[in-house]
């Protein structure tokens, strides 16, 4: 499956952005990640005309810094997609709350009927999934990602966005996750 998600940075400029994003999803040898692949630059999802960001020139599965999006440059656009993470998140966390009866169920019964030879319930899988979006651990449920601060708490980016030394430095990386 393919997730689009956002990863903050605090860089010089384009370029740098680009690389500290790719330095630091490349993983050290025998470090696990949610993600098998990714593409820098969105890959298979471009931006709309009225974003005023280029659509990369190469192709889909090429990295590309070209849609970076800078607050200095795009403060309008780079909002635009700060509160789309945000209310991607929100959406997830009101599907928590509408199943949450549910997953509570299973891992009462998980608990009650526990054995080390019964198949685990999809629904403790639910109740884990969840359990990564409440605790704000970045996953492919949580479209957002402070590379700076590292964490998927948009607190940090919220700051840092009216800081005057700080927001003309703010960069968002769209990367194309496949997991």
């Amino acid at each position: 499956m393919h997730t689009l998600h956002f990863l903050s940075v605090t860089a010089e400029d384009q370029d740098d952005a680009f690389s500290e994003v790719l330095n630091y999803l490349q993983p050290e040898e025998g470090w696990q990640t949610w993600y098998d692949w990714f593409v820098i630059g969105g890959g298979r999802w471009s931006f709309p005309e009225e974003d005023n960001i280029p659509a990369s020139s190469v192709d889909q599965y090429t990295h590309s810094a070209e849609t970076i999006i800078s607050m200095e440059t795009h403060p309008e656009t780079f909002l635009k997609y700060i509160e789309l993470c945000e209310n991607s998140i929100l959406t997830e966390v009101e599907k928590i709350k509408d199943n949450s009866d549910k997953m509570i169920s299973a891992f009462e019964k998980a608990i009650r009927d526990f054995s080390t030879t019964s198949h685990a319930d999809f629904d403790l899988w639910e109740m884990k999934s969840a359990m990564k979006i409440l605790s704000k651990t970045w996953c492919p449920d949580v479209n957002f990602f402070d590379v700076t601060n590292q964490t998927s708490d948009m607190r940090f980016i919220k700051e840092s966005m009216f800081d005057k030394d700080v927001k003309d430095s703010l960069f968002l990386v769209p990367v194309d996750f496949h997991f």
